[in-house]
């Protein structure tokens, strides 16, 4: 049985969707691994600032709720700065597979080789596993 569609679909910003995909291939990651794995996933092409990083991991956990943290072992082994890691929430799991699903459609829908779809095509675009949410009459994508 098809879910329903969530009323609240997150359309994250870029910064912030780079970091839910970096943290969804990862049980735990600190700041910089972060930083890290999207720079080496995009080939170089994506880099963020600690300055963009922290305020947006802050963000999604405290605002969002798709992101929680815990403070590592005092002594690491290392000698550096006690490290904070990150991991998505079953929220941020979820949350990020719908927009994974809705971006698929959406892109299935824009493909030259796909008709323009029909009113009941898009019906069942919205009860399937899609789970998006449209604002202005379903025209334009709303942002929750």
């Amino acid at each position: 049985m098809p879910r329903k569609p969530i009323k609240d679909l997150y359309i994250p910003s870029g910064v912030e969707e780079d970091i839910l995909n970096a943290l969804s291939n990862n049980d735990k990651l600190y700041g910089l691994e972060i930083i890290d794995a999207i720079e080496e996933a995009s080939q170089g092409e994506r880099k963020i600032g600690l300055g963009s990083l922290y305020p947006t991991l802050h963000r999604l956990e405290k605002k969002k709720k798709l992101v929680k943290s815990r403070w590592g072992e005092e002594e690491d082994g290392t000698g550096g700065a006690r490290r904070k890691y990150y991991n998505l929430t079953p929220l941020g799991k979820r949350s990020l597979e719908d927009l994974h699903k809705y971006r698929t459609k959406l892109y299935e829908w824009q493909s030259p080789s796909t008709k323009q779809i029909s009113p009941s095509e898009h019906d069942e675009m919205l009860s399937s596993g899609a789970d998006v949410a449209f604002g202005n009459g379903g025209n334009h994508l709303k942002k929750i």
